[in-house]
């Protein structure tokens, strides 16, 4: 897989569609195809997405701009059959993101043709397993992510949504090198009393068009349970680890590194 920066920008058939089911939701948008060697992926989401192709994670994006507008990435896939995009919509204003309608917007090509587009052939679905009530920590951030085992994405109808003016990307991909940590010390931790009182800032209780869910009806509080913490460093560890009911590990990278843990 490679990516290049197109000269112009367009979608032959794409349309931008959404399930939409208010703050913080979460959709896979699927297809499966005989061969993706030497197709052309095109993407736009709001307001991120993951690609994965036959499994493998490939690309994160896309890349910020302003409300009303939105940056189309370009994959050149050297293979695989299926194409599997994670979108997270949060719907919700804060210091990372603009507020804006949630969609997604892709188109697989070759030679010009297109071989499927969303609005007609990529399959919708809802992720159940996050959970979508959560809490935020702060109006800089989104939603907590919190995960329900089990809890398998059910199908979803995605209807057309208003289109943003697309732009291209211009800023480099990341390249997702994977880096290996491997120092770190155990821990025990034990938890205390949690607070009552919500982690939501005045300014996120008194406008309401920052995004956030009545207290009432948030499902987990894992900040305020962090909070609660009492923790212990131990001993240096060595991988593999196994840990028990209250043991913690603590990672230490050396440096500061954006991007997903992978473990193994």
């Amino acid at each position: 897989m490679s990516w290049t920066e197109p000269e112009m920008i367009m979608f032959q058939k794409a349309v931008p569609v959404w399930h939409d089911r208010g703050l913080n939701t979460h959709l896979l948008f699927t297809v499966t195809l005989d061969d993706l060697t030497d197709a052309v992926l095109r993407i736009a989401a709001a307001d991120f997405y993951a690609l994965y192709v036959d499994g493998a994670f490939l690309g994160w994006g896309p890349a910020r701009t302003a409300a009303g507008y939105a940056r189309v990435d370009e994959y050149r896939l050297t293979g695989g059959r299926e194409i599997h995009l994670e979108v997270a919509g949060y719907g919700c204003s804060s210091l990372a993101t603009v507020r804006q309608r949630s969609f997604c917007c892709a188109e697989v090509t070759r030679n010009g043709q297109v071989l499927a587009a969303t609005g007609t052939d990529f399959a919708c679905l809802w992720r159940r397993d996050r959970l979508q009530k959560t809490e935020r920590f702060s109006l800089q951030r989104h939603f907590t992510e919190i995960y329900e085992e089990g809890a398998e994405p059910i199908a979803a109808k995605a209807v057309p949504v208003e289109a943003p003016v697309y732009l291209p990307r211009r800023v480099p991909y990341p390249d997702f090198a994977r880096y290996e940590v491997s120092d770190f010390r155990r821990g025990t931790f034990e938890p205390g009393e949690i607070r009552r009182t919500n982690a939501y800032t005045t300014s996120m209780l008194v406008e309401k068009n920052w995004g956030i869910f009545p207290e009432e009806e948030v499902v987990s509080t894992p900040f305020r349970f962090v909070d609660s913490l009492t923790t212990r460093i131990q001993e240096k560890g060595s991988l593999p680890a196994a840990l028990a009911e209250g043991e913690c590990l603590f990672f230490d990278a050396g440096v500061i590194h954006a991007g997903f843990p992978l473990l193994q």
